[in-house]
């Protein structure tokens, strides 16, 4: 909905009214009382002065913000709240936590601006504009909050563990490099994370063009799951590459990695992903991450690999020594391997046929052909390599897969 500059003012005019006519420390209290309700971790054990404190100033930050006509993304951490940040960032509470807390600030927050709007004697259209107005500023007001949190959260925290940061990823390095049994409840307790537990690995790199301009890694894959899971395991693996245990509380929070990883490796100079399959216990943690540094040396230019992709882990297996795996593919396929073109759509096709298994329509349907064409190029790909499949089924799909991926 247009809006001109008449309009402005008077919306302006709105929403100031709707937002003086708050009380501050009620809603202070709400939104405190939400927390310690939802997320008991942040209240403190035994004084949750710090807390509240963070609260009020909070709320008073956007009301000084709305009152000052200053831009959403340009308001400022308040220094309670900055103190409050670094409290938890000592105390070792995850920064997830904290981000959904200023989320519940906003859900009791804007909410209450709402209904006062709605109960002025405004027009409706007015009042509608006030109410998409507001809504959207508070929303880029929110998202700029959470990211200077979560960089002050990083500094204190990186501070804090300054000293043992080291140590501890050298404790991960050798609870990977030996396979022995360790009291993994010790274990956990020195590298802060829960060994017990379920755990998907990730290896993240940024690409050699982009090292001279990349940003903190550990940081920005804290920012990219920090809505889907609490207290991840990062450490650097060198100046340019991390490894990353997540922890699976739920396997429907799988699919939301996978689509957090991707939204991250899309933007410019964004890193790239491989993942191993999900594991419970220690040796999950360890083989999770054998399979996440195994696609790590096959990746090539693609910048999201999942070890529990049909074929990707056998592919890489296979991959370990590429003038091998592509000689034995050969071997398999015969004149089939061929670097033609004709070659390449017929390994194509018999590849999704093999993979539906054995279907005519299926396949016609995933490449949007006629099944006649279909099968005539099955029966074609066959001829060129010399013998029926029935017998070696297997080993042409990994065939057909080796050189798909040699070709990338």
């Amino acid at each position: 909905m247009d809006v001109d500059h008449a309009d402005r003012a008077a919306v302006k005019d709105s929403v100031l009214t709707a937002a003086a006519a708050m009380d501050p420390a009620a809603t202070a209290a709400e939104v405190t009382a939400r927390i310690v309700a939802e997320l008991p971790e942040l209240a403190g054990s035994r004084d949750p002065g710090p807390l509240s404190a963070s609260v009020r100033a909070n709320i008073d930050s956007v009301l000084h913000a709305l009152d000052e006509d200053v831009p959403p993304t340009d308001t400022g951490l308040p220094h309670a709240a900055l103190e409050y940040t670094r409290w938890l960032a000592q105390r070792g509470l995850p920064v997830t936590a904290l981000v959904r807390a200023y989320r519940l600030g906003q859900a009791v927050m804007l909410p209450a601006i709402l209904t006062h709007l709605r109960t002025m004697s405004s027009s409706d259209e007015l009042k509608l504009l006030a109410h998409e107005w507001v809504t959207l500023w508070s929303l880029k007001q929110v998202d700029a909050v959470t990211e200077r949190v979560i960089d002050a959260y990083e500094v204190e925290r990186d501070l804090w563990i300054q000293g043992r940061s080291g140590a501890r990823t050298v404790r991960v390095r050798e609870l990977l490099a030996d396979d022995d049994d360790v009291d993994q409840d010790a274990a956990g307790v020195e590298i802060g994370y829960r060994l017990r537990g379920v755990h998907l690995a990730l290896t993240a790199w940024y690409p050699e063009e982009v090292i001279a301009d990349a940003t903190n890694l550990p940081a920005a894959l804290i920012r990219a799951f920090a809505s889907i899971v609490d207290s991840p395991l990062l450490v650097a693996a060198d100046h340019h590459a991390a490894w990353g245990w997540l922890p699976v509380t739920d396997y429907a929070i799988v699919p939301r990695i996978r689509e957090a990883a991707v939204h991250l490796a899309e933007q410019q100079d964004g890193p790239r992903f491989t993942f191993g399959t999900v594991q419970s216990g220690l040796s999950g943690f360890r083989r999770s991450h054998r399979e996440a540094m195994a696609l790590r040396r096959v990746a090539g230019t693609r910048a999201v690999l999942h070890a529990a992709d049909p074929g990707v882990m056998l592919t890489a297996l296979v991959r370990n020594d590429e003038h091998a795996a592509r000689s034995w593919a050969e071997t398999i396929l015969g004149p089939l391997a061929s670097d033609t073109e004709p070659d390449a759509r017929m390994r194509a096709t018999l590849q999704v046929f093999l993979r539906t298994g054995g279907s005519y329509k299926a396949t016609a349907e995933e490449l949007l052909l006629h099944p006649n064409s279909v099968k005539y190029r099955v029966h074609r790909a066959i001829e060129r390599r010399g013998r029926e499949i029935s017998e070696d089924r297997l080993d042409v799909e990994v065939a057909l897969r080796v050189l798909e991926n040699a070709d990338r």
